[in-house]
């Protein structure tokens, strides 16, 4: 069995120190709640190398992504203006990020994007679906992908 290398972390409220693996620790560092006072603390991703964690092997680069075959062109139900099925997406997620201000890009920095906005992105989701109907949920993907270069694998049905 292999083991995960570990760092010793110390909540600056009450003092309670564990282990964090350091796997969890990402390149812009981990936001982390303390289990004895439930406080919310910054760990800087620097605190890995200070604890001289062995390094990990270097991933192989991930293949290029597959370019999104062209969307179909869907009747905008107000108004008559065509518009594709990524459009929609887009503007879904531009509305999403500036209900959420900068709040939204921290967390994408911080790795914790699905972990505080989930709800909110799969009610836009939701939407896209009922507005491209015919669209798939490829262009959505698409869309997270440009917006904060979040890459969601392809789900295949069960048979």
């Amino acid at each position: 069995m292999v083991e995960t290398p570990a760092i010793e972390v110390t909540c600056p409220s009450c003092q309670a120190g564990y282990l964090l693996p350091a796997n969890l620790i990402g390149p812009g560092g981990a936001r982390v709640r303390c289990p004895a006072c439930g406080r919310a603390f910054e760990v800087p991703a620097g605190a890995v190398a200070d604890a001289a964690a062995p390094e990990p092997e270097p991933e192989p680069p991930a293949p290029a992504p597959r370019p999104a075959p062209p969307a179909p062109a869907v009747k905008h139900e107000s108004g008559g203006i065509v518009v594709t099925p990524l459009e929609i997406a887009r503007a879904l997620l531009a509305a999403l990020a500036e209900r959420e201000g900068s709040e939204i890009e921290r967390s994408v920095l911080e790795g914790n994007l699905f972990a505080r906005f989930g709800p909110a992105i799969f009610a836009a989701y939701d939407e896209y679906r009922h507005r491209a109907r015919e669209g798939g949920p490829q262009p959505f993907r698409a869309a997270l992908q440009e917006r904060w270069g979040v890459e969601l694998p392809e789900i295949t049905p069960r048979p």
